[in-house]
């Protein structure tokens, strides 16, 4: 199975939000002090993660939608086994970077979140630059 151009252009997107989550997380422990090497080491943890959950995410979508609609039974079983399993895999994650002294927890907690802050800040940031986009042409 190949990767639809649309999984993979939002699996992107996802992981350059995620670094730029990584960077916010790593200037803010700069400015508080506390930088070392486990709060690269945790954010790396947990992005990486992040990333593969969501990508994980699409593979699933993609693959229910490429069998049709025609078992909505099925479809949604695996999409409740694929989102269990994602769960399981931040939780092992998360229990990781809490118990190995090399791994920041908060910086894993905060990376393992970072695509939903992504998902929800993105569109809004496109919305606002369609608006301007669209002020600067109706004004030529």
């Amino acid at each position: 199975m190949a990767i639809q151009p649309a999984v993979k252009k939002e699996t992107v997107r996802i992981a350059w939000g995620t670094l730029a989550c990584f960077a916010l997380v790593c200037a803010v422990a700069l400015l508080t002090g506390t930088f070392d090497y486990t709060i690269v080491l945790g954010g790396l943890l947990g992005g990486a993660c992040a990333i593969v959950c969501f990508l994980l995410l699409g593979l699933t979508v993609q693959h229910i939608v490429e069998e049709g609609a025609a078992d909505q039974k099925r479809g949604k079983k695996r999409m409740r086994v694929s989102y269990l399993l994602r769960l399981l895999l931040m939780a092992a994650v998360f229990i990781v970077a809490v118990e190995a002294p090399v791994f920041n927890w908060v910086a894993a907690a905060v990376m393992l979140l970072a695509p939903r802050a992504v998902v929800m800040i993105v569109p809004a940031i496109e919305h606002f630059k369609k608006k301007k986009q669209d002020k600067t042409q109706e004004t030529l």
